[in-house]
């Protein structure tokens, strides 16, 4: 933790790699309904998690809410018949994974070895998230390797 102890938004972690500088930061301390811990790449915010448990599951944060481009493609995919299967590029905080019900299975590739470690240190999803499943996979192999690793997995190859 860096900073006033008492300040209102505090770093938890920061550091710098090849893909630039990320951190994490716990956000609005002073407010209940609003505390949350933000994960950003640079400036920009790539997942949120609010620190009240009875809503620390919710995507409505951020940019993933359900009136957004991806919370309306989510809300559809997960009206389909169960189980779904979701794939997401870029993990962030994981935020997305939230749109998964019991028994869907999400895969997340995130190509950052230090943002995986960063969401399963500091968030909770996908694997606070009761009754679903997943994998995150990270690396730098070409897409076209993943996908094909991927539709071998499903056929049993």
């Amino acid at each position: 933790m860096s900073g006033d102890p008492k300040a209102n938004n505090v770093t938890l972690f920061r550091a710098r790699s090849f893909f630039g500088i990320v951190s994490v930061q716990h956000r609005d301390r002073d407010d209940p309904k609003r505390e949350n811990i933000t994960f950003n790449s640079g400036h920009i915010a790539h997942g949120r998690q609010y620190a009240d448990p009875k809503r620390r599951n919710s995507p409505e944060v951020g940019y993933y809410g359900k009136n957004a481009g991806c919370g309306i493609a989510l809300l559809y995919k997960v009206s389909q018949p169960r189980p779904c299967r979701i794939g997401i590029v870029g993990l962030g905080a994981g935020t997305i994974a939230a749109y998964a019900r019991p028994g869907d299975y999400v895969r997340m590739y995130e190509i950052n070895p230090q943002v995986v470690d960063i969401a399963r240190r500091y968030f909770s999803f996908p694997r606070g998230l009761p009754g679903r499943s997943g994998r995150c996979r990270s690396g730098r192999r070409p897409a076209k390797a993943r996908a094909g690793t991927e539709s071998q997995r499903r056929q049993g190859k």
